[in-house]
């Protein structure tokens, strides 16, 4: 029976596991050929351990990402504190507009280095021509 068939047997009764297969398999997916095989094979020739062992990974990357989201929530999203929370929403806009002002202009930065470099290398030629010999 191939992995594929053993997980979708399973996924009936552990939805955990088919998500984490899911996980595996999206991730699979969107990398070149050959390469999954290297990434996620921890013991090789042991393709059910392998998979064990990735969906535990995953499983303890996902809790603790859920603890780490719910002291978040409780740290910007105050429960009975309106006050508290229009503070932290004003500041979250006020940071989103400063962080955003400043992607524009590194953005700009390479259009004004190429500006920059055109002019200094026409200035350059324009002394090259007007020498006197």
């Amino acid at each position: 029976m191939s992995m594929g068939g053993w997980v979708y047997g399973i996924q009936g009764w552990n939805p955990d596991l088919k998500s984490a297969f899911v996980f595996l398999e999206n991730f699979r997916s969107g990398l070149p050929d050959g390469q999954p095989k290297f990434l996620l094979s921890l013991i090789p020739d042991y393709p059910l351990l392998n998979f064990m062992l990735n969906t535990s990974i995953y499983v303890a990357v996902s809790y603790r990402l859920f603890e780490l989201t719910n002291t978040l929530k409780t740290a910007f999203v105050p429960s009975k504190d309106d006050k508290r929370l229009a503070h932290n929403i004003i500041a979250a806009g006020a940071i989103s507009v400063v962080l955003y002002s400043l992607s524009l202009v590194f953005l700009q930065i390479p259009r004004m280095m190429s500006v920059i470099d055109r002019t200094v290398l026409k200035l350059e030629v324009c002394q090259l021509l007007c020498m006197e010999p």
